[in-house]
């Protein structure tokens, strides 16, 4: 057992003793809850000690070997919270938290950009693009090649597209997922502590914990958690949304809340917390992804091959969402007319380095993520099931 804070005992039989609980205790709970959901027994000897009554400790996910473990976890528990299939879920409630929903399809899209790109870097081998246009795209000449070469992104490029993804990906679930736990537990204080919600007040072994989870440095960039009124007041609206859906009785305000909820959030997921700990950490774009961006647009021209090679790259920086548990559009929806539903590309034109351009790309996905989520509901609830289980289809692009 791992103790946030202590208190005296009442040594009276029969009798009660009051504790006063404020809300930074409340939210060194969820925040406690939500990265010890990313823990794990590192090694067959801790599992030896539980057995024979030993001490044992678990570790978090640390940078590494770990890091595609970690991002799984983190897309199951959003899934789990979406579907109410937690200790804390209420199943009547299920679709409440519709932003729950995409955002453990999209950490599944983390988990195949990451996927993609290990593939994709150890098959070119060497420091720069143009090593990997000789091995994997022989069909184009020598001169050609150049072309591609002439992007300059190399395999540092990659490792640092590499830890921004799983940066954004930790500091987003450690941020939004709290907030969800805290309205399961405590939802008829939520609004009252909302605002008391900072890290700088967390209980001590908390606040502690904090500064050792990976990627810290997004930690200040997010003000730990200690929110301005305007985001605090988008995040009151978003929960509002949840109050509506629980209540509401009519199908389509159910949904229309559902959307509200889900759009709400994104705009605190994209304009505060991955525009501060990955596109823009110091208020500009990050220059160095700004150039790796830039670089492979370039790739992307009607020849087929640098098309190929372009969108291979696009894959790695989740400029596509597919809505299913896969990596890839499964074949069996081939026989739909509106399959085209079930994945959103991001246009040439759009930058992702540009907020408002990268909005009009998320708000795509809502929309059509909204449409499949209504018209296949069964469908989309055993994928959002599968990706609680931590089952995710693993097929890459053949190149």
């Amino acid at each position: 057992m791992t103790i946030l804070q202590e208190t005296d005992t009442n040594e009276i039989c029969n009798s009660n003793c009051i504790t006063k609980v404020d809300c930074k205790n409340m939210w060194s709970l969820v925040q406690y809850s939500s990265y010890m959901a990313l823990t794990s027994y590192k090694s067959l000897e801790v599992i030896k000690k539980v057995v024979h009554g030993g001490e044992v400790k678990r570790e978090f996910l640390y940078k590494g070997s770990d890091d595609q473990k970690r991002v799984k976890l983190i897309s199951s528990q959003y899934a789990k919270m979406y579907l109410e299939k937690n200790k804390i879920g209420n199943v009547k409630y299920k679709g409440r938290f519709y932003w729950m929903a995409l955002g453990a399809i999209a950490a599944k899209q983390v988990y195949c950009g990451i996927l993609a790109l290990d593939d994709f870097v150890s098959k070119i081998g060497g420091g720069v693009i143009l090593d990997g246009a000789n091995k994997v795209l022989d069909k184009i000449d020598i001169s050609d090649r150049r072309f591609i070469a002439t992007g300059g992104i190399t395999k540092s490029d990659f490792d640092y597209m590499r830890y921004c993804m799983l940066k954004g990906n930790l500091w987003l679930y450690l941020d939004i997922y709290p907030y969800h736990e805290y309205y399961c537990r405590f939802s008829n204080t939520f609004n009252d502590c909302l605002s008391k919600r900072d890290g700088n007040t967390y209980d001590t072994k908390v606040a502690n914990d904090m500064h050792k989870i990976p990627y810290n440095e997004a930690y200040n960039k997010l003000e730990k958690f200690k929110y301005s009124d305007n985001i605090l007041n988008n995040l009151k609206e978003a929960f509002q949304y949840v109050k509506i859906f629980e209540t509401e009785k009519i199908i389509q305000k159910k949904q229309d809340a559902q959307f509200n909820n889900l759009m709400t959030i994104a705009v605190h997921e994209q304009h505060i917390v991955l525009e501060k700990s990955f596109y823009s950490p110091n208020g500009q774009p990050d220059q160095r992804l700004k150039d790796i961006f830039d670089k492979q647009s370039k790739l992307e021209s009607n020849h087929p091959y640098y098309t190929q090679f372009g969108a291979l790259i696009a894959d790695v920086q989740n400029r596509q969402a597919v809505f299913t548990n896969s990596c890839t559009l499964p074949i069996g929806l081939n026989g739909l007319s509106d399959k085209d539903k079930f994945f959103e590309d991001m246009l040439k034109n759009e930058r992702l380095y540009i907020v408002k351009e990268r909005m009009k790309f998320i708000t795509r996905i809502a929309e059509d993520f909204h449409y499949v989520m209504k018209k296949y509901p069964g469908y989309m609830e055993n994928c959002l099931a599968r990706l609680a289980e931590g089952d995710i289809t693993e097929k890459l692009p053949i190149i």
